[in-house]
């Protein structure tokens, strides 16, 4: 099987665009700002494991996202419902 000039032309072509197209998805998709802390007046809250008393039972979890966080926490309460909910508001944002 031999293959002509043009052909092998109008691949590289195609293989070009088709590596300038997958570099602007990537742009695209790029995090361009970094995450906003939750603020509350001038004070930045910290996410952390105990909300009232601290239970130190529980798991520590190590993360910096605050969608993940929430989902964490959500799985570990068992509120599937809920969860529905987060994943939508998740997808919107």
């Amino acid at each position: 099987m031999t293959i002509d000039r043009r052909t092998i032309t109008r691949l590289r072509e195609s293989i070009q665009k088709n590596s300038q197209d997958i570099k602007a998805v990537k742009e695209k998709i790029k995090v361009k700002e970094a995450r906003v802390a939750i603020k509350k007046g001038n004070n930045e809250i910290p996410v952390r494991k105990a909300v009232i008393s601290p239970n130190f039972s529980n798991k520590t979890v190590l993360t910096d996202s605050k969608w993940h966080y929430v989902e964490l926490f959500l799985k570990r309460n068992k509120e599937s419902e809920a969860l529905n909910y987060w994943y939508q508001a998740e997808n919107f944002f």
